[in-house]
């Protein structure tokens, strides 16, 4: 990352790092297209080197959108167009992976970035009625491609509660509590892991299932932040939530500089890029995912922008 850093130090290096970076999630789009459904209505399988799973899969597909909103509202004709297509596959990828934790971050993250980007006063009148046909098109193409198999999964959002007898979906906020039992044996933290290797313990069996070693039955406390706070201890997650907030606030300074200089485009995709994060943030909410190469990606995302863009700007 750190080699990485240094040698994406232009525009046109950041741009096409860029390019591939949701090129790749484009791809896993298309794979799940062809893929399709399994026995139980989700695509599995597919994901990235470190993440097989539905739901850590669409969690990194998620992050594409802001992006390809953003290139949809500010790019050339070419850059709108291929947008537009690649924005299809992904949607339609997630639809057919059907992750909630995915479905609510697409939400929050698309929000943020459309209320945040309009009361910017950065995006122009052509843009405002390129982004109001975009969303038209989108709401219409996402409700062509949403099944009822994908609508009777989202409705069981709104089941989830603290009674763990009622199966594993509905008790991770049960899960997450038992992180503070086990705080109180282990203030600094269990160390990597420490959540699946001691749920035998602390979870009655039958919330069991089979374990990272295989032979062991375990259960993963289905949160990022739980996980930090479960295996770092209240120290390590305090350090873990300042890393993110030194994200926002370069990211919001970036944002503040752009709009003095009226920089739209450097404005929008500093945005998007702030919206991306958000994507993946909340959807790590109830998945495990604090080792995924993709968080760390995120940040460096941010980081590179940030060297590029602001930090050699001229003083003022």
């Amino acid at each position: 990352m750190a080699i990485v850093y240094k040698v994406i130090d232009s525009n046109e290096k950041f741009e096409r790092m860029l390019f591939f970076y949701l090129f790749g999630i484009f791809y896993l789009g298309v794979v799940a297209y062809s893929v399709g459904r399994n026995g139980y209505g989700r695509v599995e399988g597919i994901g990235m080197v470190d993440g097989f799973n539905a739901n850590d899969t669409a969690a990194v597909m998620t992050t594409a959108i802001p992006i390809l909103i953003f290139y949809f509202i500010k790019g050339r004709r070419w850059q709108r167009g291929l947008s537009l297509f690649a924005l299809a596959f992904v949607l339609n990828g997630l639809i057919l992976i059907n992750s909630r934790g995915a479905f609510l971050a697409i939400i929050v993250s698309t929000l943020y970035l459309l209320i945040a980007a309009i009361l910017s006063g950065q995006i122009q009148v052509k843009e405002r009625r390129q982004l109001s046909f975009g969303l038209v098109l989108g709401s219409v193409l996402f409700l062509y491609l949403a099944d009822q198999t994908f609508w009777n999964r989202m409705i069981t959002l709104r089941t989830i509660s603290d009674q763990a007898t009622q199966g594993e979906e509905v008790g991770r906020i049960y899960y997450w509590l038992k992180t503070f039992e086990l705080l109180r044996a282990y203030p600094f933290g269990t160390g990597a892991c420490g959540y699946q290797y001691l749920s035998p313990t602390f979870l009655p069996q039958y919330m069991l299932t089979q374990g990272l070693d295989g032979v062991t039955h375990q259960r993963a406390v289905h949160s990022t932040y739980f996980q930090v706070l479960a295996e770092y201890g209240y120290l390590g997650f305090a350090l873990f939530i300042g890393l993110i907030a030194s994200n926002f606030r370069s990211l919001r300074r970036m944002r503040l500089y752009f709009a003095d200089t009226d920089n739209g485009w450097l404005y929008c995709q500093a945005l998007s890029l702030e919206a991306a994060f958000i994507s993946f943030l909340t959807a790590s909410i109830f998945i495990d995912r604090f080792y995924s190469v993709i968080l760390y990606w995120l940040i460096l995302l941010n980081a590179i922008f940030y060297n590029i863009y602001y930090r050699s700007k001229p003083p003022t």
